[in-house]
């Protein structure tokens, strides 16, 4: 599924996707293009409501297994991560996968996707699509050789009264 916000919305459709989808218990991994930007959301999650933890490259090696292992505990909710980082991770029972940003090799996107509904088991994949992700979206949809299904998001489903801090990159 995929959900065209505006540029300024995206923080807010984040929040709204992980409630909307992963309800209150779902494990939830969030991809990001760029590894400068994976504090920033995992923060914006942590701040509202939602246990995160980011994986980067920026990240030692025993920083990252350390996470990784308290993603699959259960420790906290959603990783956030980048694709050179979720390279080789096996995490069972992830109930959303988010496209946060749509990446820029279309055949990353079928990689991301694949990390729910493991196994036989049910799950979610949605991207966020603001005016960054249209030709990466082209990309993707050419790809996969088909559209890939739009919805919206109703206005009580987002949140008002987010906490953002709007200093750091987003």
């Amino acid at each position: 599924v995929l959900y065209h916000v505006g540029d300024r919305e995206k923080a807010s459709a984040l929040l709204a996707v992980c409630r909307k989808h992963a309800g209150v218990n779902g494990s939830i991994i969030v991809f990001v293009n760029y590894k400068e930007r994976v504090p920033w959301v995992a923060a914006l999650l942590a701040k509202n409501g939602i246990p995160a933890q980011g994986l980067s490259s920026l990240l030692r090696q025993e920083r990252r297994n350390k996470i990784i292992s308290g993603f699959k505990k259960g420790q906290f909710r959603a990783l956030v991560a980048t694709d050179v980082a979720s390279r080789g991770l096996d995490v069972d029972d992830i109930s959303l996968v988010v496209n946060y940003h749509l990446p820029e090799e279309a055949a990353t996107y079928v990689h991301r996707i694949g990390r729910t509904a493991r196994a036989g088991k049910h799950g979610i994949a949605v991207a966020i699509c603001s005016s960054e992700d249209a030709y990466n979206q082209m990309r993707v949809e050419e790809f996969l050789g088909h559209k890939v299904p739009v919805e919206w998001l109703n206005e009580n489903e987002i949140p008002k009264d987010i906490r953002i801090d709007r200093k750091s990159t987003r």
